[in-house]
């Protein structure tokens, strides 16, 4: 075999093994998507986002459920202060996200720098769901 025909080789094979890593990827999160559809919120954010849109109703649904959930927490375990920080701080989070994205929109900005700011706010989101997710997983 010359050569270029053994690294065009070694270059398929090098592409093979990335495509079944990524396949292998793929498959866990599908896996994961699935497990958080039977869950009780995720039963919860497909019947609030089954439409396409969130209506002021169902954001305040949600929170009063994540604030029954967090409070009955509360009771059960009084002397962990952890649970009412946590459900202050995410109340201020929100806060400050809606304070936020209310001065970019005042800004009347390029729809390239709206997305932009989306994705910029739903990493920060990501990162703390990824953080629930790697903490609980030794509960």
């Amino acid at each position: 075999m010359s050569r270029k025909a053994a690294l065009i080789s070694d270059e398929i094979s090098s592409k093979a093994v990335e495509i079944a890593k990524l396949a292998a990827e793929l498959s866990e999160l599908e896996k994961a998507e699935a497990q958080r559809e039977e869950t009780e919120l995720g039963q919860w954010l497909a019947r609030i986002y089954g439409d396409g849109s969130l209506t002021n109703i169902e954001f305040q649904q949600l929170r009063d459920e994540a604030d029954r959930r967090v409070d009955a927490l509360k009771q059960l375990y009084p002397q962990s202060t952890e649970l009412a920080a946590f459900q202050e701080a995410a109340d201020i989070a929100v806060q400050r996200m809606q304070t936020g994205i209310l001065s970019f929109k005042k800004q009347k900005l390029p729809s390239e720098l709206k997305t932009g700011i989306h994705e910029a706010y739903a990493f920060q989101v990501a990162y703390i769901q990824a953080c629930l997710d790697r903490f609980t997983q030794t509960l």
